[in-house]
């Protein structure tokens, strides 16, 4: 596959090198996204059966069965493109703001946040997703992000951000209490988390428990167009004021 790569030779480098070795685990589609007229081309899996499939292959102890660990990470999710869409339309960061995204998948919403100002650690529980999104942060931004493996429930993390961002992650009760606790923990005090989910009725009561654990939130709705689909997905601004 041919590559338009505009930047320095050790960049094109570290691209091609991380792009060989992903391509050999998955096939890769390429895919050009437009949000407010800025143009970003994100390589996502080219068949999610294909995860599913090595997923099925995994022994029943496996942490990857145990837990449930689909590969959610190797889409573009609607909640994601709303969200990168509200940052680049409202959020502008003082220059090396850090940031803490949860569940980066492809990295699209942090590599906006990193437009827009921001210095992002992106995370996630499946090293592939951070490998992805280090692909794409290079083909589109030209640089490395900061990255780690992390699980949200056990995180390992030694300072506390102004900001926290994640798209669609309220889709288990289970996680409730450990994003809670995360957000208590890792949030600046009077910082903001702003997340983005597609109107499950299961968040529903996730934003009911916040509301008894002292965090306040606003609520934006809206409408992404996406493979000849509308979305209505909302856009949460959560402030924990202790």
């Amino acid at each position: 596959m041919n590559f338009d790569f505009p930047f320095g030779l050790e960049t094109a480098e570290r691209f091609d090198s991380l792009y060989q070795f992903i391509s050999q685990k998955f096939k890769l589609k390429k895919i050009n996204i437009d949000i407010l007229h800025r143009n970003f081309t994100l390589f996502t899996v080219h068949d999610m059966d294909d995860l599913l499939d090595e997923l099925s292959k995994r022994p029943p102890d496996d942490i990857h069965i145990i837990d449930e660990r689909l590969p959610y990470w190797a889409e573009i999710w609607p909640s994601s493109l709303a969200l990168s869409e509200h940052i680049l339309q409202n959020l502008v960061f003082l220059p090396g703001t850090r940031i803490l995204e949860l569940g980066c998948g492809i990295g699209l919403t942090g590599m906006v946040a990193q437009i827009q100002g921001g210095k992002l650690l992106l995370t996630d529980y499946q090293p592939d997703a951070l490998r992805l999104a280090e692909l794409n942060w290079l083909l589109n931004l030209g640089m490395i992000p900061k990255t780690t493996v992390m699980d949200w429930r056990e995180p390992d993390l030694a300072e506390k951000f102004p900001y926290i961002l994640a798209s669609d992650i309220i889709y288990e009760e289970r996680f409730f209490k450990p994003l809670l606790d995360l957000f208590r923990n890792v949030l600046q005090p009077k910082g903001h988390v702003y997340l983005s989910e597609p109107k499950r009725p299961i968040a529903e009561r996730f934003f009911q428990i916040i509301q008894e654990q002292g965090f306040y939130f606003e609520r934006t709705l809206m409408n992404v167009n996406f493979q000849k689909k509308e979305h209505q997905i909302n856009i949460y601004d959560i402030i924990f004021k202790p």
